[in-house]
């Protein structure tokens, strides 16, 4: 579809950008076949009063702490309670709200783009692809003290793809 829409970008990381963009903001779209009309995750976090960029740095965040538990498996079963966690971080309702939101984008984005899926009834998540983890942890290592974590990583043999990422990121 990336290819499609406009060739492919120059670099994996503008590549994988696309791809990100494309599963949380324009999937649902192309489903409902109607221009205009918000998805409902867009409405999910208009009425929580969320931008798309704080779920996306949630996101990112998230990938980065469990891309860290990875050793060597290939994606990361992630508990229910630390995605919750993650997102819950953004809203800013009670408890009972942000929990109940939480839930509903945890469904739509499992159910709508596939970024992350629900494994075993609810209980795990793992982002669809080794790749999705990777590039959005990588969106994070990229973003406030680079430096710091890029030293802290690069010796670190899982961090590697991650690393490569985060530069092209700071480049695009």
């Amino acid at each position: 579809r990336v290819n499609y829409d406009r060739g492919l970008p120059e670099s994996r990381a503008a590549l994988y950008e696309e791809f990100v963009r494309k599963l949380l903001w324009e999937w649902e779209h192309l489903k409902l076949d109607d221009q205009g009309q918000p998805t409902g995750l867009e409405i999910l976090l208009r009425q929580a009063g969320v931008s798309m960029i704080s779920l996306e740095r949630a996101l990112n965040k998230l990938a980065y702490t469990v891309h860290a538990e990875q050793g060597q498996r290939s994606v990361v079963d992630i508990p229910r309670h630390t995605v919750r966690e993650a997102l819950e971080e953004i809203h800013t309702g009670d408890d009972a709200a942000r929990a109940a939101w939480t839930v509903n984008v945890l469904r739509l984005i499992d159910d709508r783009s596939g970024l992350i899926n629900a494994v075993e009834q609810n209980r795990l998540y793992r982002f669809s692809h080794r790749t999705f983890q990777e590039y959005l942890a990588a969106r994070w290592l990229a973003t406030g003290e680079f430096v710091r974590k890029f030293k802290d990583k690069v010796d670190q043999e899982p961090w590697q793809e991650a690393i490569f990422l985060a530069l092209g990121h700071q480049v695009a």
